[in-house]
């Protein structure tokens, strides 16, 4: 990743596929970035500014350990489709195989 990479994907990705959710282009959205150089240079930062993209920036090297939906949304259905999970072994003490259609009532 560097600095010409990182404006492409914000210019030709990003901007291009949120720009109709906001709202005449009047809305602010937001990005979720690490701390690499490529986001954080000056070009980077004046376009978001100039086309109302509010940036949050994560310490470098630590996005794993503080990714909001994984916190906050997927970590509790983790846990609640692993006690399912885990209750299911228990009720039929692991002599069946688990089976698509029980997925989907465990999850």
């Amino acid at each position: 990743m560097n600095n010409k990479i990182g404006l492409h994907w914000l210019s030709k990705v990003f901007e291009k596929n949120t720009k109709t959710t906001a709202r005449n282009k009047q809305d602010w959205r937001l990005l979720i970035i690490n701390g690499h150089s490529s986001h954080i240079d000056s070009t980077f930062l004046k376009f978001c500014d100039k086309h109302r993209i509010l940036i949050a920036v994560f310490p470098p090297h630590l996005t794993h350990r503080l990714q909001p939906l994984d916190v906050s949304l997927f970590s509790p259905l983790a846990i609640y489709y692993s006690q399912n999970l885990d209750n299911w072994i228990m009720r039929y003490q692991g002599l069946t195989h688990l089976q698509k259609s029980d997925f989907f009532m465990l999850f």
